[in-house]
Order: structure tokens, then C-alpha cells, then sequence
């Protein structure tokens, strides 16, 4: 089931540092690795695709989602499904099982 849902920033799983700078909290060299998976587990594991994107613009401090930001969310996204970090089935995109 997907769940439909706008997430507040202070529901963030310890570690993100959220709105201001959007990266990982204690990480050497400030890297993003780890956002997409740790913001998808606040979806509750899925969420609708255009959903998770506009909310990892938002935790990232886009305001909104051009065409420069999607197309940067849809690579790094593309990159960890090829991974097996995340799945995309149905315009959905979840943890995987």
C-alpha cells in the first residue's frame, strides 16, 4: 500500500540535519549518502514517486522541483535502484524487501 503523506521535518530520523543543509549529520565529508533511503523510511518504506521527490527537493532547501532538480533526483534515484538501495514499481518507490 502506498501511503500519501507530506512529512514534517521534525519526524526525520536522527541523523538528518533536514531543511537547512539536507545532509547526514556526523558524515566526514558532508555527503548526501544515505538521504534518499533514511527519508523513504519516514514515508514508512514507500511513498508515491512525485511525492518523495518534491519532499527531498523540500529536505534538500528547494523550494520547488524545476527541471534541473528532477532531473538531478531522477539520477541519483536511477543510481540506487541500480544499486538495489531502492525500488520503483507502478510510479511508487520503496524500500527494497
Amino acid at each position: 500500500m502506498v501511503r500519501e503523506a507530506t512529512i514534517d521535518a521534525r519526524t526525520f530520523p536522527s541523523g538528518l540535519s533536514g531543511f537547512q543543509t539536507g545532509y547526514l549529520s556526523g558524515s566526514q565529508n558532508g555527503s548526501k549518502q544515505g538521504q534518499v533511503e533514511s527519508l523513504l523510511e519516514a514515508f514508512g518504506g514507500t511513498a508515491l514517486l512525485p511525492d518523495f521527490m518534491r519532499q527531498l527537493a523540500k529536505v534538500r532547501g528547494y523550494h520547488r522541483v524545476g527541471r534541473l532538480i528532477r532531473k538531478s533526483l531522477k539520477s541519483e534515484i536511477a543510481s540506487l535502484k541500480r544499486k538495489g538501495k531502492i525500488a520503483i514499481e507502478d510510479g511508487s518507490i520503496r524500500l527494497p524487501d
